[in-house]
């Protein structure tokens, strides 16, 4: 285990079969979002996937960004995501 990391966030390597369409999807993906390798997008993709947790606010975008923000940081989270959706009216 690496200096500094818990047990908890060890990095664990497994192997993954994919059909060869799907690994070109993959590829695609690494490529536009820059990650710097396959790994970073799977784990990407798991915790776009895995996140479940979620809070229905209304108000103006900036103000809802930033107490997002302090959410995440309050709640000591790693990774999260932000979906705003407005109306016409």
């Amino acid at each position: 285990m690496g200096k500094g990391r818990s047990c908890e966030d060890s990095v664990i390597r497994f192997g993954v079969s994919l059909e060869r369409s799907l690994l070109s999807k993959l590829d695609r993906l690494v490529k536009k979002h820059g990650f710097p390798n396959r790994s970073q997008a799977i784990r990407f993709l798991i915790r776009d996937t895995l996140i479940d947790e979620a809070i229905v606010i209304k108000g103006r975008a900036s103000m809802l960004i930033s107490l997002a923000d302090r959410l995440i940081a309050l709640k000591g989270m790693k990774h999260g995501k932000l979906v705003i959706s407005g109306t016409d009216e």
